[in-house]
């Protein structure tokens, strides 16, 4: 009989708690569901040789009181045309400030005057700190899945510092991933999620929900903390400043079975400040500008990444250095880490479009310079397939004339247009071989060519 009362009191307790839940949910969406966005894109693609225009939807969160927007870059980085739909239903115009594919930001900018105009309003979310994140702590996730109208999930924080891949890349080609971890939560993360918060209990915005691996429970957010640097150096710059010594695509965890400290050098880019300071592959970096470094787990290498990044830039950067039983100092001055967003180029009488030689490509392939331009894909039955051209290949010349860039390509291009010859010579670079190509323009007068 005196078990009756007591399991009476736990039936309580256990009520109320679940109500103060349910309560601190309806909180939390209450002060940040106002401050979400409906991102509606136009965009441009080029595959199989060709630009079309599509359209695409994704998310978004309204940040300060003068309508920005955080979104992901994949949602919005490469837009044409932006459209927002507030909380209220409202749907106006936005503009694309800018946007950092390493990390999968992009920020918005919501056209007030007609909002005003149209009666509209909205409410700015506030962003947290995501820093302090523990395993278990329950969240919400907001966004527009699938096309619908705005939607909320629920669940818990799965892990904090999740790493994923550094050669990942988005569906635009730029690599993502590199200077930041994620936090995986197993609150359901749909597609058209993308792009929106994911909120504390507090109503705090801790994180950008980005991917998930769909019907698996695993949903990834870019952390609060990472968002609010990117989102500044947008805001100021329109881009994020990178500093580069040579080393990103080398930094290796030494494990746990290793009695020295830091991280270790697998990689060090030919001709790069890094190798100039004589920094060596195999070499063990313990601090960085006299700050401690050490990676003993994969997770550990993104922050380290992210620290070389954030050094000032053209400025000495100091290096402790373990090799072998010995210790040594290096100073290499840093660099800019070349822009990352693509840009595409349709020469559809050719039957190929063309992107940029980055910085970054040339280093992986161990080119000494950036002249030239990627054929990025090549038309079926098209004037370059049937010249043999393919997708990798380097254009180095046209007609005799060096190609130093995309600009100076789209120039040769258009005073091919306008002579149309017969044949065009190309050069081109695949692998360490370089080659010529004639191509046949086609003359058919198809849509209006960039």
């Amino acid at each position: 009989m005196r078990r009756v009362p007591l399991l009476l009191l736990l039936c309580g307790a256990v009520a109320a708690d679940v109500q103060d839940l349910q309560s601190r949910v309806f909180h939390a969406r209450d002060r940040v569901l106002p401050a979400l966005v409906n991102v509606q894109v136009v965009t441009e693609t080029f595959q199989g040789g060709r630009r079309r225009q599509m359209t695409a939807g994704g998310s978004g969160v309204v940040v300060s009181a003068d309508g920005l927007v955080v979104t992901n870059f994949h949602v919005a980085g490469h837009a044409k045309k932006v459209f927002c739909t507030l909380a209220d239903k409202t749907r106006v115009r936005a503009e694309l400030l800018g946007g950092d594919p390493s990390t999968d930001l992009a920020v918005l900018r919501l056209d007030l005057k007609e909002i005003k105009r149209l009666g509209g309003s909205f409410k700015v979310a506030t962003l947290g700190r995501s820093e302090g994140v523990q395993v278990g702590d329950f969240v919400i996730a907001l966004g527009s899945p699938f096309g619908l109208t705005a939607s909320l999930t629920s669940g818990v924080i799965s892990n904090t510092e999740r790493y994923l891949s550094s050669s990942q890349r988005l569906p635009t080609g730029e690599p993502t991933g590199m200077f930041n971890n994620w936090i995986q939560t197993d609150a359901a993360i749909n597609p058209g999620n993308s792009g929106g918060p994911l909120v504390n209990l507090s109503g705090e915005v801790i994180g950008i929900n980005t991917r998930a691996i769909t019907g698996d429970g695993l949903g990834f957010a870019i952390p609060v903390d990472t968002v609010k640097r990117v989102y500044t150096q947008i805001v100021a710059h329109g881009s994020v400043v990178r500093s580069w010594i040579g080393v990103d695509r080398g930094l290796e965890p030494l494990g746990l079975e290793s009695e020295v400290r830091g991280v270790r050098v697998g990689h060090v880019d030919e001709g790069s400040p890094a190798a100039k300071a004589g920094l060596r592959p195999g070499d063990i970096i313990q601090a960085i500008a006299g700050k401690p470094v050490e990676a003993v787990h994969l997770d550990q290498i993104a922050s380290i990444r992210s620290t070389i990044a954030d050094a000032p830039l053209g400025k000495p950067l100091t290096l402790r250095v373990r090799r072998g039983e010995e210790t040594v100092d290096l100073s290499a001055v840093t660099e800019r880490l070349g822009a990352l967003k693509l840009e595409y180029f349709d020469a559809r009488r050719f039957g190929l479009t063309a992107r940029p030689v980055t910085e970054r490509f040339a280093r992986q392939r161990g080119l000494k310079s950036t002249a030239g331009v990627v054929i990025t894909g090549v038309t079926g039955g098209g004037p370059a397939a049937a010249a043999d051209l393919q997708a990798g290949d380097i254009i180095l010349k046209v007609q005799r004339k060096s190609v130093e860039s995309l600009q100076s390509f789209r120039k040769l291009y258009r005073e091919i247009q306008k002579d149309m010859p017969e044949k065009v010579l190309v050069s081109i670079q695949r692998g360490q071989a370089r080659m010529f190509r004639a191509l046949t323009p086609s003359k058919k007068d198809e849509e209006d060519d960039e």
